[in-house]
């Protein structure tokens, strides 16, 4: 429920708060990625790259959040996101980090 609320906090930020709010996630990303040189986690984080993708998609055609070419009506564009935050949501949970290797324990 959490990532559905936040999806529709991203949602009805609106035009064009959601564009420039992705475009300085990923610079800051890049700019993270370069200093710390993360290279482990790019697969696992395609998941999210796209959710906000599509999130801004969603904003520029979405009526609620006042986007430049609103062709989805409300509630239509609500129940889209909502359809749209639980798939990413799952996909996140499937794309995770695998698990550390553990050691088995000692027997005495």
């Amino acid at each position: 429920m959490a990532f559905i609320f936040a999806t529709w906090i991203v949602y009805w930020s609106g035009w064009p708060a959601t564009p420039y709010g992705v475009l300085l996630v990923f610079v800051l990303s890049i700019i993270f990625g370069v200093i710390y040189r993360v290279k482990a986690g790019l697969k696992n984080s395609i998941w999210y790259i796209v959710y906000m993708l599509v999130m801004v998609l969603m904003t520029y055609i979405g009526q609620t959040a006042g986007g430049p070419m609103p062709i989805l009506k409300f509630p239509w564009d609500m129940v889209t996101v909502t359809i749209l935050a639980i798939a990413f949501y799952v996909w996140g949970i499937y794309s995770g980090l695998p698990k550390p290797y553990e050691t088995p324990p000692i027997k005495s």
